[in-house]
């Protein structure tokens, strides 16, 4: 067995701020086939840990019950409870995310989530990287901005055992978009990031409420403004283009052209004469 894992020096009760939970640590582990492991929750594991398979096939057996592993199966172990492990294929590797403080378990038991949890979503790399680049600060900020980055990770088992829950991604992604169509990078990765949830789960989010991709609807929301404020405003188109998040008005005259059959100039002049060309 291989294993690496990153930690805070210091639990959360010995610091002198408050705190529902944290992270208190992260990593990953590989066990090739033949292998088994126990690992004695009393003595060894006080926390609460979020197990997430990678790749490969093992086994949990959790109070005699076994549990088959398999990628992105997520396995939720409470506080001071004995982990045995199985491989069953010639190598499994999961990453593995540990949290305490007094509330950690409660929040967990709150959201009603069975210990095994298929999460359609995948893996999210990001999140996970976020909080190995930062463990180790002493910064209660920080502290504060990890759990919200494990909070993060919660919410997308919520939403694979909970469907209903994507209803309030969709919603929270369009309110971004409303609010942050200005800025250029904002896209399906950074959009996906924010949230919380894969490109494939928000691409499939958006084909199922408005049949178009996240890509559309940004642009849809984008050239919506722009042709308000061509109609309302004597702003170069320049500044338009730069204000409705294209910072190359050159882009934007093409898809503006594409979408409205004339170019943002020719839009304006049209507008002022009564919606009839010159």
């Amino acid at each position: 067995m291989k294993a690496k894992g990153y930690f805070r020096q210091n639990c959360l009760a010995n610091y002198d701020y408050p705190m529902p939970f944290a992270v208190r640590s992260i990593g990953c582990t590989t066990m090739k086939a033949g292998e088994a492991d126990i690992i004695s929750g009393a003595l060894r594991h006080p926390s609460l840990e979020i197990s997430w398979t990678i790749s490969g096939c093992g086994e949990i057996i959790h109070y005699g019950q076994p549990f088959e592993m398999r990628r992105n199966d997520v396995f939720l172990f409470l506080p001071d409870e004995t982990h045995h492990y199985r491989v069953k294929s010639r190598e499994w590797h999961w990453r593995w995310l540990c949290l305490d403080g007094p509330l950690a378990a409660a929040m967990l038991l709150a959201c009603r989530l069975p210990r095994k949890i298929s999460c359609d979503s995948g893996f999210p790399e990001a999140l996970f990287r976020r909080i190995e680049e930062n463990i180790s600060t002493d910064s209660p900020g920080m502290l504060a901005e990890l759990s919200g980055t494990a909070w993060q990770i919660i919410a997308r088992l919520i939403g694979s055992h909970h469907p209903g829950f994507h209803k309030d991604i969709y919603e929270e992604c369009m309110d971004y978009i409303r609010n942050r169509y200005q800025e250029p990078e904002l896209g399906i990765d950074f959009l996906a990031e924010h949230v919380g949830v894969s490109r494939s789960t928000l691409t499939r989010l958006f084909r199922e409420r408005r049949n178009e991709p996240v890509s559309a609807c940004i642009r849809n929301v984008r050239m919506m403004n722009a042709i308000a404020l061509l109609s309302g405003t004597d702003w170069p188109i320049a500044e338009i283009a730069r204000r409705c998040g294209y910072p190359n008005p050159v882009s934007f005259t093409r898809l503006f052209t594409r979408r409205e059959h004339c170019s943002p100039g020719e839009y304006r002049r049209r507008q002022r004469s009564g919606g009839t060309s010159e």
